[in-house]
């Protein structure tokens, strides 16, 4: 049977590093992959008009939509978030199943969020980008499978930024991540959030 998706090696070590006495990041704040790209690379030439990537390996996600703080495993919010983020799960938001993670609003914060609003996959935000969506971008595969990071709002000057998957042509999760204020214009909150979104994803794909 196919394991949850493990940290990155360079996630661990940087964990690791920290709690140790690191200066640079503090527990609480993502680790972002050291061999992730650091900007995102647009799988079309543009985002206006582009064709929406299809999903060619659909991911059944039911069992996330009776849990969905199973999205992310213990060992995956203790390295992005420190051992003392709580889980608060909400399996009945109206929006759609959704859990979250976090200490108190200083610091760093992971919403993930399974939307029942829409059967259109991705093309719900494609479709919809130019006239409802102040941020759009197209990033990079998320363990596979297609994302973009939007926004109704431009929220990444306040360390905020939400990336969708697109887990079938139906189905997809959104995370949203809130960086700590003190690493607010430091790091790049979309790419944070992507790498969140990698981990997600392949812990959908080890129940499939």
């Amino acid at each position: 049977m196919p394991r949850p998706h493990r940290l990155t090696t360079a996630a661990v070590l940087a964990l690791a590093l920290c709690l140790t006495g690191c200066t640079g990041t503090e527990p609480g704040d993502p680790q972002l992959d050291a061999s992730a790209p650091t900007t995102a690379t647009a799988e079309s030439s543009s985002p206006t008009g582009a064709a929406v990537p299809p999903v060619d390996r659909p991911l059944n996600i039911d069992d996330f939509l009776r849990s969905p703080c199973a999205a992310l495993t213990k060992q995956q919010i203790d390295a992005f978030l420190g051992p003392s983020a709580t889980a608060k799960p909400d399996p009945a938001a109206s929006t759609g199943p959704d859990c979250r993670w976090g200490t108190d609003m200083r610091h760093a914060r992971i919403y993930v969020i399974f939307p029942r609003v829409s059967e259109r996959g991705l093309a719900a935000v494609y479709q919809n980008h130019d006239e409802k969506y102040d941020f759009f971008r197209e990033m990079p595969l998320a363990a596979g499978y297609p994302s973009v990071a939007y926004g109704v709002t431009d929220n990444r000057g306040e360390g905020e930024c939400t990336v969708r998957v697109g887990v079938s042509d139906r189905d997809t999760v959104d995370i949203t991540l809130y960086l700590s204020d003190n690493k607010v214009g430091q790091l790049d909150p979309c790419e944070a959030a992507h790498e969140v979104a990698t981990a997600v994803v392949g812990n959908i794909k080890a129940r499939n």
